[in-house]
């Protein structure tokens, strides 16, 4: 198989992420992408994980469609924890250390790993 030449339908869209979230023009400079997941992507997450029946029946309803709502079901709710979690993990001077705050230089910087 590794010699075997593979291609992609013409109608295939790759999409690239950061964080885990689609990447849009806003998410890409370290600056916006740090505004953006300490302050809509991680408190949406934490919403969501809190009461996730409110996220679930506002996604269903048209009149409030565009809204800022997870529309993922309840029993998905382990995989966004484990997202939330990653997200603490990966990038605790954005958003899991009071001392630093978004702005800050390499806000968005991966920890780095810990020491053995």
């Amino acid at each position: 198989m590794a010699d075997e030449n593979l291609v992609l339908r013409p109608k295939i869209i790759i999409e690239g992420l950061v964080d885990r979230f689609v990447a849009q023009p806003h998410t890409i400079s370290p600056v916006q992408a740090a505004m953006s997941l300490a302050f809509l992507h991680k408190p949406l997450l934490e919403s969501y994980l809190q009461s996730p029946q409110p996220h679930v029946e506002a996604s269903a309803n048209p009149d409030l469609r565009g809204g800022y709502f997870i529309n993922i079901r309840e029993d998905r709710a382990g995989e966004l924890r484990y997202l939330l979690d990653s997200i603490n993990r990966d990038r605790p001077t954005c958003c899991g250390s009071p001392k630093r705050s978004p702005m800050s230089r390499n806000c968005c910087a991966p920890a780095p790993p810990a020491s053995i």
